[in-house]
């Protein structure tokens, strides 16, 4: 790769394979230089996960298919780059405990371009509250992540305050340094009867 004249840039979606090869956003040169983009026909639009990709470019014209680099990004309204996220929490379980609690526990696994959470923030409401109404509700004590918090071997633990009995929905984000959410919501229905046995796990639902 010590021949690269240029880089193009690519980019997609949503995801790393919705990345659009077959259309070049951008030609830069390859002269040691930050890489900054010119507008763009249909610009950033927000709420969008985008993913960039940079492919090197020989002096004669070949271009390498493995990408140079990826990056993630996501914009606001007015077209300025968004914080880094975390990603969202994985392996989300929950089950009835002594005293009518909920007992859950999850895992981090962050891609290597998002930083690493600094606390998960949880929320507690009946089966039947939607994802949107739990998130906009007071969340329960924050649980703190471990400076070795993208360990896929590390499980993260909480219990709930007493409830009544019934089925509820707990769902865990995680949150950047920044107090900024994570990249998605993992949820989970567990069932608190008024003497807690021992009850089976319940299938989590990805949001």
């Amino acid at each position: 790769m010590d021949n690269v004249a240029f880089y193009r840039i690519y980019r997609g979606a949503g995801s790393v394979d919705a990345i659009d090869f077959a259309t070049p956003i951008a030609t830069v040169p390859a002269n040691g230089q930050p890489i900054r983009l010119a507008a763009i026909p249909g610009g950033w639009p927000a709420g969008v996960t985008w993913f960039i990709a940079v492919r090197s470019v020989d002096a004669a014209g070949v271009e390498f298919a493995q990408p140079r680099a990826i990056a993630r990004a996501e914009f606001d309204a007015a077209g300025r780059l968004l914080p880094a996220r975390p990603g969202p929490v994985s392996d989300l379980r929950a089950a009835a405990t002594s005293g009518s609690r909920l007992a859950a526990s999850w895992r981090y696994r962050g891609d290597p371009d998002q930083p690493p959470p600094a606390r998960f923030e949880l929320f507690v409401a009946s089966a039947a509250a939607t994802l949107e109404s739990m998130l906009s509700s007071t969340p329960a004590a924050p649980v703190t992540a471990e400076p070795d918090a993208e360990n896929p071997a590390w499980v993260y633990a909480w219990t709930s305050p007493g409830l009544a009995s019934g089925l509820w929905r707990v769902a865990v984000r995680a949150l950047a340094p920044s107090g900024a959410a994570g990249d998605g919501v993992d949820t989970i229905a567990a069932a608190t009867p008024s003497r807690a046995p021992n009850i089976p796990l319940l299938q989590a639902e990805v949001q």
